[in-house]
């Protein structure tokens, strides 16, 4: 962020998903400020120009009065000064004038009756008042400084990649047949090819169909909404209550994982180009060397599979809610409820069973203003923070003017860093 503000050319690099989410979101809310701003954390004393001077001058003694002082309190008036004048002549020894320090801030100076002069030979003292034989000296504590307020700066573009260079042509040239048959493998699709509405799907993941997406006589083609919707139609809208849809994660024109049309959900399972890539070089020239058990599918993941993304699952309620806390700036408001049922990791490695229910969840990020193009995040929510143990739930709260945009992405990563992004609008929350 500093090297974008001084116009320099930066590559930032970091494994860490929170940290890239966090990284992103900066850089697209970019200010003028660099570096925290730091406060004036320096006491009022300090803040008073000649105040060792009034320490080595005549003065028989120092009055400060605080800051804190409340208007109305302490402030220094005609009456104060001739209150505290004939104090200190009853009590102070000897004859002629005498001198007497006085430090407040300078708001809190109301002397408009008495004559009120410039320092004469004294190095202590901003103002002179003299009153009943007491010369008083009088210096200001000076107000903290304030920051300089930040403003917004537009960076200038920048792109986020997942690590790895990738021949964009190969991939493309790969063997469909050979890389149909490592995906059914990859997401343990029971092939059995049947027909939906006259359109054929490949086979089952649990009872829902599966769909692999026949990239290569696509190329030109990226799989967008209204692919999603075009999809839905020649399905006749019998798709299920979830429909799996699988390609490459460079096919994708959107960010989230589930889309919702009518009464199907549609699940994309992305391939990563790391593990096509890594086919490709095992292979011989134009061609792929099929894995002979599921165990070789797994292996190829382990090794160059560092951005596959297995998503976890998760069970959720989307809700509105009357506050908790509920006080008289929220009365009319109310909170947009998440309530997670169950949330478990199904990697390659471990099934779902393996894992206790919320065992592996990490945090949960949201961005409550979704743009449909970019995630912003606006909220983190960490598990220690939202799991309920005793009621084996995760609640997030998030009130009604936070949820500032039409949209929300919702992002669930469990501690793998295996992320499921979820898109709601409002009234998704009933």
């Amino acid at each position: 962020a500093v090297s974008e503000k001084l116009g320099r050319r930066w590559i930032g690099m970091d494994c860490g998903k929170l940290a890239i989410y966090t990284i992103q979101k900066r850089m697209l809310e970019l200010t003028t400020k660099i570096g925290s701003s730091k406060k004036d954390e320096r006491p009022e004393h300090e803040r008073v120009d000649d105040f060792n001077e009034h320490l080595k001058s005549k003065s028989k003694g120092l009055l400060m009065i605080s800051e804190k002082a409340r208007n109305g309190d302490l402030v220094v008036t005609d009456a104060l000064l001739e209150k505290l004048a004939d104090f200190l002549t009853l009590y102070l020894p000897g004859k002629g004038e005498k001198g007497f320090s006085l430090v407040c801030p300078e708001d809190k100076f109301k002397v408009f009756k008495t004559e009120i002069t410039e320092p004469d030979g004294e190095k202590a003292g901003e103002r002179i008042v003299r009153v009943n034989g007491i010369k008083f000296l009088i210096s200001f504590i000076q107000p903290k400084e304030k920051p300089k307020k930040e403003k917004p700066l537009k960076g200038k573009q920048f792109t986020l990649y997942n690590a790895g260079v990738y021949d964009g042509k190969a991939i493309l040239n790969l063997s469909w047949k050979q890389y149909r048959e490592f995906v059914l493998k990859l997401f343990d699709v029971r092939e059995m090819q049947h027909k939906i509405h006259g359109s054929v799907a490949d086979g089952y993941i649990g009872l829902h169909s599966a769909f692999i997406w026949n990239y290569p006589e696509q190329k030109n083609l990226r799989l967008d909404h209204e692919y999603v919707h075009t999809l839905h139609n020649v399905l006749g809208g019998k798709a299920g209550s979830r429909f799996y849809v699988i390609a490459p994660v460079v096919a994708m024109a959107f960010m989230e994982d589930e889309y919702r049309v009518g009464n199907t959900t549609y699940v994309f399972l992305k391939v990563p180009l790391s593990v096509l890539m890594a086919l490709i070089k095992k292979g011989e020239a134009g061609s792929l060397k099929q894995p002979l058990k599921e165990a070789d599918v797994n292996e190829v993941i382990d090794s160059v599979g560092f951005d596959f993304i297995s998503q976890p699952i998760v069970k959720a309620k989307y809700r509105q809610a009357i506050p908790s806390d509920l006080r008289l700036f929220n009365a009319n408001q109310k909170d947009y409820i998440i309530e997670l049922s169950e949330f478990k990791s199904n990697t390659l490695v471990y099934d779902p069973e393996d894992f206790k229910n919320f065992e592996t969840l990490s945090m949960i990020l949201v961005d409550t203003a979704y743009d449909g193009d970019v995630f912003r995040m606006s909220h983190v929510f960490w598990r220690d923070a939202v799991y309920q143990d005793k009621e084996q739930k995760a609640v997030i709260k998030i009130p009604e003017p936070e949820f500032s945009g039409d949209r929300m992405m919702i992002i669930f990563m469990d501690q793998y860093g295996n992320e499921l992004k979820v898109i709601k609008s409002k009234a998704d929350y009933k």
